[in-house]
Parts: structure tokens; sequence; C-alpha cells
């Protein structure tokens, strides 16, 4: 039997933007967790492929600008939008802070359900 390992996730609607050298797009990710989002999209990028993230957290003025790439791609289902998984890379202590900060928000408050 396998046990699901990654952190928790937690579903939220909320703008965000990506791009890599060719593509910029404006789009939804749905959850969050510490160590990346999954951002809803009909043309996701190629797995492995790095991208730049612009993203504000709720009650923060500020726009974070996070580093990335693509670890998985999903097609849309019934029960599932298409999208793409992304893994945050070189995440400063202060951009950590403020995102582990947002789900611990979200926890308390039941703003956004748990997600696999």
């Amino acid at each position: 039997m396998s046990v699901d390992r990654r952190t928790p996730r937690y579903k939220i609607r909320k703008k965000i933007e990506f791009h890599n050298s060719k593509t910029f797009v404006s789009s939804y990710m749905l959850d969050i967790s510490a160590g990346g989002v999954f951002i809803e999209t009909e043309v996701p990028l190629p797995i492995d492929a790095p991208c730049a993230l612009r993203l504000n957290i709720p009650g923060d003025q500020e726009i974070m600008d996070l580093q990335g790439h693509v670890v998985w791609i999903k097609q849309r289902s019934k029960s599932f939008p298409a999208g793409m998984g992304i893994h945050f890379i070189n995440v400063s202590p202060e951009q950590a802070s403020k995102i582990r900060d947002f789900i611990q928000t979200i926890q308390q408050t039941g703003t956004g359900g748990a997600s696999r």
C-alpha cells in the first residue's frame, strides 16, 4: 500500500500569473501547499519547464515573484480541471513564511478545504 507523503494542500481560488520564456498566462490556482501550487489551465507548460509565478497573498499588498518548475500535468476529467502542478524553487525565507502563514490562516478559518 502506498502512502501519500506530500504536504497537505488547501483548496482556494486565487488569481495567479505564470510565464516561461515564451508564454505569459493569467489563470487561477486551485490549491496551494508550502511546496507548490496547482494551476488550472488548458495550456500547461511541459513537464520540467521552469516558470516564474506572480502571486499575492490575501491581506498582503506585496506581489510575490516566485520561481518553480512543472512537476505534473493533469488533463480535464469529470472530477478535476485541467492544469499543472508547480513545485516552488529558490523560495526566500520571507516568502516561505508568508505562504506558511497563509496556509495556517486557511486551516484556522476553514476558508479552504484540505485536498490530497
